[in-house]
């Protein structure tokens, strides 16, 4: 039977999405990774996520492709696999190499932070449990250049959310309001909505990162 296990799900951009419950977590994980001094002494400056939560259908597809050029061994999607259930992150930025500056300061952080490295030959991917994380440190009012904004643009029949480093088109209601709720708890972010029309709109490509927030916050 094809089900899906995981529960309500934020948005960490790249098109892909992870449990709320495990966002505050991969933030500060990610926060952490970045600040490293071999990480920053390579200049990489963003942490990347090719893959978080998976749909039973998603998890189909990697099963019967295995083995196939560019397909890694997957589980069946009837014994979920920790994609499945919203807890899984695949890290960017090299940590699939061993001994590269990101990969050695998530599997050293990692378990700060409640995230665990558990597949010997797959490096890059991370499974988190915020029961063994360390207490996250209380939020701080944050300084104005601190601050993450971003823009709820509102169209007729259309949502969707566009700031530094991510955007997202909203399918409904219910995830608009899921991933609200979410970013609004986070003392750095600032949300400000903006209406355009629906050609406006239209013309945003939501595959991709947008760089020009001006332009869409200044429309009349």
């Amino acid at each position: 039977m094809a089900t899906d296990y995981a529960g309500p799900q934020v948005s960490i951009g790249n098109g892909q999405t992870i449990n709320a419950t495990v966002a505050p977590y991969l933030a500060a994980l990610t926060a952490a990774v970045l600040a490293d001094p071999a990480v920053v002494a390579a200049g990489i400056t963003t942490l990347t996520y090719t893959e978080g939560t998976r749909t039973w259908a998603r998890q189909n597809y990697l099963f019967v492709n295995q083995g196939k050029p560019g397909f890694n061994p997957a589980y069946s999607p009837d014994r979920p696999s920790d994609h499945q259930w919203g807890n899984a992150i695949d890290f960017g930025s090299g940590a699939g190499y061993a001994g590269t500056p990101v990969q050695l300061a998530l599997h050293r952080l990692g378990p700060i932070y409640g995230f665990s490295f558990p597949i010997k030959n797959e490096l890059w991917h991370g499974v988190c449990d915020p029961a063994t994380a360390q207490p996250l440190p209380a939020p701080t009012l944050p300084e104005e250049e601190d601050m993450i904004d971003i823009l709820l643009l509102k169209a007729p029949q259309e949502r969707g959310i566009f700031g530094s480093g991510f955007n997202q088109k909203f399918k409904d209601t219910s995830e608009m309001n899921m991933t609200l709720g979410v970013l609004k708890r986070a003392p750095t972010v600032r949300i400000t909505e903006v209406t355009v029309t629906a050609l406006e709109f239209a013309r945003i490509d939501w595959a991709t990162q947008p760089d020009d927030l001006d332009t869409i916050k200044n429309r009349k």
